[in-house]
């Protein structure tokens, strides 16, 4: 492995597939809240279903309660956006595969959600 690191957008899983063709370090890094990550992980791992219609709560790992109008918009309304729906969800598609993952965060906020990524350690 070369002593080199290459930081990809979550959202492009190819370049992480292209570090580990040329043989270097490959870090993944989702831009969004940890807790919008996670919620878009859940969904991807079909943990939690979307469409989420109508009000109502849903419990998060890390969170207390989450009214559904609170959630990110792809998981309220699915198929308005399916081209942005699918990059969204397809972030997860390889990151098991990175050397690292970092998640944008404000640890004071986020840090119970936080330790939920790092148990699932993003795996899909």
């Amino acid at each position: 492995m070369l002593d080199v690191l290459y930081i990809c957008e979550s959202i492009i899983p190819w370049a992480l597939n292209l570090t580990k063709r040329l043989k270097i370090y490959g870090v993944t890094f989702f831009t969004q809240s940890c807790l919008a990550s996670l919620i878009y992980y859940q969904v991807y791992q079909g943990i939690l279903s979307a469409p989420i219609e109508g009000p109502g709560v849903i419990c998060v790992a890390g969170m207390p309660f989450i009214e559904a109008r609170d959630l990110p918009s792809f998981v309220r309304v699915v198929g308005v956006h399916p081209t942005i729906e699918k990059l969204v969800l397809n972030q997860f598609s390889n990151c098991g595969a990175a050397d690292w993952r970092f998640c944008n965060t404000v640890e004071g906020l986020e840090s119970k959600v936080a330790v939920a990524l790092r148990q699932r350690e993003l795996h899909p």
